[in-house]
């Protein structure tokens, strides 16, 4: 099972992410969590990992890497650099391998989306459905 949230612009998702993955848990057990593409992030051991999926890593400690629940960050200039190098395919690809990681054994996913429907377009990745691109049912 999946639940996507995608909450219109600066509406606190991931405080709502964070009440229902408790609830989650609670009555269903092993929960995943996945932020397909983020834009305010820290970088840790290299990675860009985006803040909600580091908080959420944080307070219940969810199986998985944190580069897989936080698998595209959108740094400064990315999408200008996308557009004059455009590789639609390997961001897709990290989406939908990185899902299938989180997924494995868990009874619930929850796929939280950027907060802002424009985030992902210039990349052709979508946001408003959780940045779903790549993860089957989006």
């Amino acid at each position: 099972m999946r639940i996507t949230l995608a909450l219109r612009a600066k509406r606190r998702q991931d405080i709502t992410c964070l009440g229902l993955i408790s609830a989650l848990k609670k009555r269903l057990g092993k929960v995943g969590y996945i932020k397909p593409v983020g834009q305010r992030y820290v970088e840790i051991d290299g990675a860009k990992i985006d803040e909600d999926a580091l908080l959420v890593k944080e307070v219940y400690g969810l199986e998985g890497d944190l580069s897989d629940m936080s698998p595209i960050a959108i740094p400064a200039h990315f999408t200008e650099h996308y557009i004059d190098s455009p590789d639609r395919e390997s961001l897709v690809s990290a989406v939908t391998d990185s899902f299938a990681r989180i997924q494995a054994g868990k009874d619930v996913v929850v796929v939280e989306g950027t907060g802002h429907a424009g985030v992902g377009i210039g990349i052709r990745i979508p946001t408003g459905r959780g940045g779903a691109a790549g993860i089957p049912g989006s």
